[in-house]
């Protein structure tokens, strides 16, 4: 597939290299997993992949800015394991520049200066040194490298399962005020929200993605706890966002309701796993994340893409190797997702 067809206008890039999807974290066999026409969960060519409209819609929103950006990369090119890159996360941390002194392009290019202020409730965001960053587990030893013990991230001792989550995308934001700020994407389109997790029904994906924030920030073992805050962003189709028809739907629309019931089922369902000096934290934890949470529709993005219009793009796929069928899921991905196509 990728000797067939033009990446540069299936994915909208202005400059491709060998290796650049590593400078959005994102490892070479899911990269190749995103290429393949196999109506897998990640195909680019089968219309219900998430993922695959989450890498081309923040990509996009990105402008793709980070290919030729940094000197560090988030992800080891190793030709291997290309785990997350230690360095990386270690110049973070330390305020240390991650960028080379004069890169390809500016994330001044990219649409987020549209989005980012209201996110945040703040007037303006800095966008320097910033990173855009795909299947993001915070559970990552790389992700966490000076602190020297494993960070708590849930209310519930999980054994192997509770150490950290995995977001749809992340938004790192090391130079904006008042606080540094990480920014967690979850995407939905026809999906709703895992209600298990590995062996424990009803810890659900909703709280387990707002415990990891919070104690990514709050814990005392944390190297980001003084400095920086955190967002949850939520993607979704807007009609389905308006008419509450998904659980996500309702759980945001009033989660201090859902997180007071779910500390009383979990100290009901699984009180020998409750950790007890972490449960002091709740209210803490509640006040904290509700007014974090954020829904966005996928169209209110699609419409500020820079440089990109929906009907254009599509009329340009059959020259860039693509057959009926690829073009046809693409759009209908998009129709799902509440984009107008024309």
């Amino acid at each position: 597939m990728c000797a067939t067809i033009d990446l540069q206008v299936v994915f909208g890039l202005d400059y491709i290299h060998p290796g650049w999807h590593l400078a959005y974290g994102v490892r070479t066999n899911l990269w190749e997993a995103i290429l393949r026409d196999d109506k897998k969960k990640f195909s680019f060519f089968h219309t219900p992949s998430e993922g695959a409209l989450t890498f081309f819609i923040l990509g996009r929103l990105d402008y793709w800015s980070q290919v030729a950006c940094f000197d560090c990369l988030p992800r080891l090119d190793d030709g291997h394991e290309e785990g997350w890159n230690p360095e990386f996360f270690s110049n973070i941390v330390a305020g240390r520049p991650n960028y080379r002194p004069a890169p390809t392009y500016s994330k001044l290019l990219s649409s987020w200066g549209q989005h980012l202020p209201q996110i945040l409730n703040v007037n303006s965001v800095s966008l320097d040194e910033s990173a855009l960053l795909f299947e993001f587990d915070t559970g990552a030893g790389a992700f966490n490298p000076d602190a020297g013990v494993p960070l708590p991230y849930s209310f519930l001792d999980l054994g192997e399962s509770g150490k950290g989550h995995r977001y749809d995308a992340v938004l790192i934001l090391p130079k904006t005020l008042p606080k540094k700020t990480f920014i967690f994407f979850e995407c939905k389109l026809g999906s709703d929200i895992g209600l298990t997790l590995d062996e424990w029904p009803f810890v659900n994906q909703f709280v387990r993605a707002l415990e990891s924030a919070y104690f990514l920030t709050a814990a005392d073992e944390s190297p980001y706890r003084k400095e920086w805050d955190f967002r949850y962003v939520i993607v979704a189709p807007g009609d389905v966002l308006d008419k509450k028809m998904t659980h996500y739907t309702h759980l945001v629309a009033d989660p201090r309701e859902h997180l007071r019931l779910y500390r009383e089922f979990i100290q009901w369902r699984y009180p020998e796993r409750v950790v007890s000096e972490r449960m002091r934290l709740y209210d803490h934890f509640v006040d904290t994340v509700c007014p974090r949470i954020v829904t966005i529709p996928w169209d209110v993005l699609a419409r500020s893409l820079p440089y990109f219009s929906v009907t254009d793009y599509l009329s340009r796929l059959p020259d860039a190797g693509l057959h009926s069928t690829q073009i046809e899921a693409i759009r209908e991905r998009f129709r799902l997702a509440g984009v107008p196509l024309g």
